[in-house]
């Protein structure tokens, strides 16, 4: 998912919203004859041995809808609840433009604000410094061009001027990170949906600024992973995956059991029978090495052909089955909460899609599925879904 409540973010198309979060569209791979060399010339850094930051087991996690900032005060007693029963980490998003609103100004009042709190709860962070959120470029300003989601004429994602500003960026945000238990950096979210969006843009030239984030990175934190998220279609495609793992330590991946084909159940609930053979497929991929699932996610909405109940049991499927792989490491369930109906109205009109866009029920189907992801009710209420979230900490055998 993208960070919904950052309020300047552009208005998705059509086919935007098409690809959301699963990559769903006609499974296509991205075609680009130069990735397979793209880092040919690159100094790679000694590879890690899994994430040596992370304490033995697995971790699980959950986002205030991928955002940071201090949590509403009556929200600390379901985070209580939830870390005295094993929950251990927190997943937020941290914007580029933000930590960086003017060339060389640093902002990082409220990047440290969010780290301080997961700490005072215990919590390890996991945190994307999302340099693209799904079709979105999020650069800071004088490095984009006018509409927002390209690069400034003259630039690469590669060039000098791009790598000299994330670095200084990094160079503040990364020993914080260290001082918080935080084990891993991920650069870019869904990442794989920006380029299917913008095929002229150079994923090569991307690979090689995040492995040159690495290298300086290594500098700073040698057993800090970095890292990028993909769509679950994205993790699929060996031509985007392999170039990924090549200038990363860790790729991410986001799943979400929607039926993905367009048609009248498009992004309703699908099948839970078939959620293991789903996961399985994603996990296998990874032949035993480190995985992060950075959004694991269900919506409960009835517009979703869904329910509180089936949400719950989607939780419960998801659980048995990541329970049986020992190399999932973090696992962030999206989201903690549902928004009260004027905070949905805001975030659908964020995205820009209105009925028009989407016949027939499709658009209440959209709605119910950004606005019923929590395992709480705005009132932070227990869903069933939470229920079945602590029962799992509660009993995990990965403690």
């Amino acid at each position: 998912m993208p960070h919904p409540l950052r309020f300047d973010a552009p208005a998705f198309g059509i086919l935007a919203v098409l690809f959301l979060v699963v990559g769903c569209a006609s499974g296509e791979s991205i075609t680009d004859p130069d990735w397979r060399d793209a880092l040919d010339e690159e100094p790679m850094p000694a590879p890690l041995e899994g994430l040596p930051l992370l304490p033995t087991g697995r971790h699980w996690a959950s986002t205030l809808f991928g955002g940071g900032g201090p949590p509403d005060e009556g929200l600390l007693p379901r985070l209580n609840e939830a870390t005295a029963a094993g929950m251990t980490g927190f997943y937020f998003m941290a914007d580029w433009p933000a930590l960086e609103p003017s060339p060389g100004l640093l902002a990082l009042e409220e990047f440290n604000a969010t780290l301080a709190w997961h700490s005072a709860l215990g919590l390890r962070p996991l945190v994307n410094l999302s340099l693209i959120d799904i079709a979105s470029l999020n650069l800071p300003d004088d490095l984009r061009s006018g509409d927002g989601n390209r690069l400034r004429r003259g630039l690469s994602f590669d060039s000098e001027e791009v790598r000299v500003r994330l670095f200084a960026v990094l160079d503040e945000i990364v020993p914080r990170l260290l001082d918080h238990g935080g084990f891993a950096l991920l650069l870019g979210n869904e990442i794989d949906e920006y380029f299917r969006e913008h095929p002229s843009a150079d994923l090569g030239a991307y690979a090689r600024l995040l492995n040159a984030a690495r290298v300086h990175v290594r500098t700073l934190a040698p057993e800090l992973a970095v890292g990028v998220t993909l769509t679950s279609q994205g993790l699929r495609s060996e031509s985007v995956a392999e170039i990924l793992r090549l200038a990363t330590d860790v790729v991410a991946f986001n799943y979400y059991p929607l039926v993905t084909e367009w048609g009248d159940d498009w992004f309703s609930v699908g099948p839970l029978e078939e959620v293991p053979a789903e996961l399985d497929d994603l996990l296998e991929r990874y032949e035993g090495a480190p995985v992060i699932i950075q959004e694991l996610g269900c919506p409960s909405g009835s517009g979703s052909e869904s329910s509180p109940e089936m949400q719950a049991q989607c939780f419960r499927t998801m659980f048995e089955t990541l329970n049986d792989a020992e190399n999932v490491r973090f696992v962030s369930l999206f989201t903690l909460f549902d928004f009260d109906p004027p905070t949905c109205d805001l975030i659908v009109d964020i995205f820009g899609i209105s009925e028009s866009d989407l016949p027939g029920n499709l658009f209440d189907r959209w709605r119910s599925y950004l606005c019923t992801l929590g395992m709480l009710t705005p009132e932070f209420e227990p869903k069933p879904a939470w229920e079945a979230f602590v029962e799992m900490l509660e009993t995990s055998v990965h403690r």
